[in-house]
């Protein structure tokens, strides 16, 4: 099952992040930075998308990194995507 595969690679990828450390470091994971959100999204878990999409920590992450444009284009389609379920009756 698709949905069931991309419910496991968004658990594998929320474990990327350092809880205990400072915004800047917590999310040092490149490959989860644009992974997570994807997964997320594939795998209908629209709760933890709108999370993770509203919370400055990962999103300043992103910037902070110093992402190449792909990774700035990522985190654009990320909040088109949360557009588009916050017009979705839950």
């Amino acid at each position: 099952n698709a949905k069931q595969l991309h419910k496991e690679l968004s658990d594998y990828f929320y474990l990327k992040q350092d809880k205990n450390k400072n915004w800047n470091q917590r999310y040092h994971n490149l490959h989860m930075l644009s992974e997570y959100p994807y997964q997320l999204f594939h795998s209908k878990q629209f709760k933890e998308l709108k999370e993770i999409l509203f919370d400055l920590e990962f999103t300043g992450s992103i910037y902070d990194n110093k992402k190449q444009s792909h990774r700035l284009f990522t985190l654009l389609s990320s909040f088109y995507l949360a557009q588009e379920i916050l017009k979705k009756p839950q």
